[in-house]
């Protein structure tokens, strides 16, 4: 899989909510970036790249490589985790390394907000 661009945004006015916005390469990032931020109180706080290392199904806090039900037939829930590097030349902004990481995994986990 190509790498992936990002851009973290912080929302409200106490920039208490973090979220990631995810991007092939024909966009840059200054477009995603400028198409968020005509918002109020949204602003860009890191860029730069990432991709998806690895692909995680969980259940009951025991974690399965394999892919399919389990024998209880309980489903599993599948988590990825991904790594983030480089920067944002059109934004100047970098990647926070971990920090980042943490808001990807987070937005693409949990994708019911």
């Amino acid at each position: 899989m190509r790498d992936l661009k990002y851009v973290i945004f912080s929302i409200g006015k106490d920039n208490l909510i973090y979220r990631a916005i995810l991007f092939n390469g024909m966009f840059i990032h200054k477009d995603i970036a400028d198409s968020q931020t005509k918002y109020p109180d949204v602003k860009a706080i890191a860029a730069g790249f990432t991709n998806i290392t690895n692909i995680v199904n969980e259940q009951h806090g025991i974690s399965f490589i394999k892919q399919g039900l389990p024998k209880n037939g309980r489903p599993l829930i599948t988590k990825v985790k991904v790594k983030a590097y480089g920067n944002s030349e059109s934004l100047k902004l970098e990647s926070r390394g971990v920090l980042d990481e943490i808001i990807i995994e987070n937005t693409l986990n949990r994708m019911d907000y």
